[in-house]
């Protein structure tokens, strides 16, 4: 049996009905135990658009014999029933599932049936757990100990760096120009925040943002990813650009 770690959210309709309600489809999920689930955490809405009400975030620790991308079609499932719809990923939602982390494996872009137009596909290690508070506070009330393969943090260790380390982001890339842009873009959009030009040598920042392929360098990719990063797509027009920094001012505020 696989150790699975699942997040769960709401912020429409009856929250608490509705988290219940997923916690029991967990339990009837074929070849799968729910071992722990955490209290329920009340967090603002992060990214989307204006208006939204507050989110309650919650995680689950699943032992299963199914393979992940079952596992993913099983959860999409749980949010059908709820009236989840896919659509745009920072939307308001009545649930959202997402598998966090499944036992050590690293998975990037199986996709699962029924994913529809806003499923990147099947990643494990999810791309964005490792910078939400959000997302680790739960998680690590169930299963501290899990191991983020990419970065080879525990869970409660990459809460415990985001609670206490200096409230400044790092933004790297193989382009000094594109670094450029983007810190000083993430200097006027969060200004409580201080950003900086990512180097390996100094005291690793709160998050770290990079910007396009990681370095070619394994130990150098490594030191990119040990500890909370963002990894974000090198934009490839103004449109993209935008697109770029939206994310990237949302993984701030997830981060601080």
């Amino acid at each position: 049996m696989a150790n699975a770690l699942i997040a769960l959210g709401a912020n429409l309709g009856e929250r608490d009905q509705t988290l219940s309600e997923a916690f029991l489809a967990l339990t009837q999920i074929p070849g799968t135990q729910l071992r722990v689930r955490s209290r329920l955490h009340a967090t603002r809405p992060i990214g989307g658009p204006t208006g939204q009400g507050e989110f309650l975030n919650a995680a689950a620790l699943l032992s299963t014999s199914l393979p992940p991308s079952k596992l993913l079609e099983e959860l999409h499932a749980i949010e059908a029933a709820a009236n989840r719809k896919r659509v745009e990923r920072w939307q308001a939602r009545t649930l959202d599932l997402d598998l966090l982390l499944y036992d050590a494996e690293q998975i990037d872009g199986e996709t699962a049936c029924g994913g529809g137009p806003e499923s990147e596909g099947l990643q494990v290690p999810h791309p964005r757990m490792s910078f939400r508070r959000f997302v680790l506070e739960p998680a690590a009330e169930v299963a501290p100990w899990m191991r983020h393969p990419s970065s080879d943090w525990t869970v409660t260790g990459l809460l415990a760096h985001l609670k206490n380390a200096e409230n400044s982001i790092a933004v790297g890339s193989e382009s000094k120009e594109a670094v450029r842009i983007l810190a000083g873009k993430l200097g006027k959009a969060c200004p409580d925040v201080r950003v900086l030009h990512y180097d390996p040598q100094q005291p690793r920042a709160k998050l770290v943002i990079w910007l396009g392929e990681l370095p070619a360098d394994t130990v150098a990719s490594k030191l990119v990813l040990a500890g909370p990063t963002a990894v974000l797509p090198m934009p490839a027009n103004d449109e993209e650009r935008q697109a770029v920094e939206k994310e990237a001012i949302a993984a701030v505020e997830a981060a601080t």
